[in-house]
């Protein structure tokens, strides 16, 4: 008999010598179902069952989708809805890019703005910004220049000629700043 060690522990040692001189001979096989390594016959047989309904089931939709494919061949109701429907979705695809591209440009610019001419506040130049004179080639932006230096000079209090500060205010790059005030202020002390 096979597998017949799942046994040790569960009877005792005269038992199961007793059943291996028994069945030395035998073809049988024990197995552990507990383990859920096997299942019954009556498991099995169900499980085949079902598999061959789903089978069949498939078999009957795909030669249902084959007809409804064979007539919608000669449907030209269902070719123009679908032409329609690749109208639309090609019409979506093209907006979503167009606004991608339109806010990609703002951002852009906007970035330039900060970098390039130090404003108070950026959301104060973009109106006098006009975003259809502006293009972008290759990280180059055309026709920024010839809009904000008229406005640099004609609105000079909209921009800052020294670098932001931080919210901390204190420079960056300050190298001589007050290292005993700073302390102070958040009460830290040196051990000494």
């Amino acid at each position: 008999m096979e597998n017949l060690e799942i046994l040790k522990g569960i009877v005792s040692d005269e038992t199961y010598a007793a059943l291996e001189a028994e069945t030395k001979d035998s073809k049988i096989r024990l197995g552990d179902l507990s383990t859920d390594k096997y299942v019954s016959a009556d498991k099995y047989k169900d499980l085949e069952k079902q598999l061959g309904k789903v089978n069949s089931a498939l078999t009957e939709k795909t030669t249902e989708y084959d007809t409804l494919k064979e007539k919608a061949g000669d449907n030209a109701e269902l070719k123009a809805e679908i032409e329609r429907l690749k109208a639309e979705n090609t019409n979506t695809v093209n907006s979503l890019k167009a606004d991608y591209e339109k806010q990609l440009k703002r951002s852009t610019v906007i970035n330039e703005i900060q970098n390039k001419y130090h404003p108070k506040d950026v959301n104060d130049i973009i109106p006098h910004i006009d975003m259809e004179k502006i293009s972008v080639e290759n990280d180059n932006i055309v026709g920024l220049t010839e809009q904000i230096t008229p406005l640099t000079e004609s609105k000079a209090y909209l921009f800052g000629n020294e670098p932001q500060r931080n919210k901390s205010g204190l420079k960056h790059d300050d190298k001589d700043y007050d290292t005993a005030r700073l302390e102070a202020a958040f009460g830290i002390t040196k051990k000494e």
